[in-house]
């Protein structure tokens, strides 16, 4: 709907605070609306995904109180912004923002957050200083990041217990402190930088990982009874 510029409550009036409306939806995908800037009040919204649209519309997320899970695709933004630290969301996509450089505002993320995956966002260097307030996290996805070379960031991710790296070719070590992390699942794949510091015993990061129960390495998949 590319001309659709404002979504009016059952009354007329339209706007973030203005009458609930469809009081039983509880999924929406907004796509291609360039012109529409906000979202009417929607209380029962659990998964929202917001595709090639006008990026004022996530200023109407703070506004959907039971909003759960959001997708991000193709938008032009950098980052998002801090409005998001004091927001219950639980997962979060990023998909095909070629923009994405970071991913939040003077690095305050939603602590609230326990799946995050950030798909096919080219532009995006590091993941160094933007995980730190993420303390729920417990899934972490990354694929066909190209440029990403720095991924120190998630020695700070304390609750992790899934982590999938995959496509990402400029990536050439794990962080040294990822043994800490209570880490019960890893997948790496497509990663030409790693393959061989991942080779069990014998690869340089291999002491790093070989406590997960877990592991999927290129082709290779390894179960604790194997190890």
């Amino acid at each position: 709907m590319p001309n659709l510029k404002e979504w009016p409550s059952i009354e007329g009036s339209s706007g973030p605070l203005s009458l609930e409306v469809f009081p039983c939806l509880d999924k929406l995908v907004v796509k291609g609306c360039h012109r529409l800037t906000v979202l009417p009040v929607i209380p029962n919204l659990r998964s929202l995904a917001l595709c090639d649209s006008n990026e004022m519309l996530l200023h109407s997320v703070v506004h959907l109180p039971s909003l759960c899970s959001l997708v991000v695709e193709k938008f032009k933004l950098k980052f998002l912004t801090c409005y998001f630290k004091n927001f219950s969301i639980e997962k979060l996509t990023f998909y095909d923002c070629d923009n994405l450089d970071h991913l939040f505002e003077n690095n305050q993320a939603p602590s609230s957050l326990k799946h995050l995956s950030i798909l096919y966002c080219d532009r995006l260097m590091s993941l160094s200083l933007d995980l730190r307030s993420l303390t729920s996290l417990q899934r972490f996805d990354v694929m066909e990041c190209e440029r990403l070379r720095d991924i120190s960031g998630l020695v700070s991710l304390g609750s992790l217990e899934e982590l999938s790296i995959v496509s990402c070719p400029m990536l050439q070590s794990l962080p040294s402190g990822i043994h800490y992390l209570t880490l019960q699942s890893l997948v790496i794949k497509r990663c030409p930088g790693l393959q061989g510091r991942l080779e069990e015993k014998n690869g340089w990061d291999w002491p790093k990982i070989a406590h997960i129960p877990y592991l999927e390495i290129e082709h290779k998949e390894l179960a604790l009874e194997d190890k």
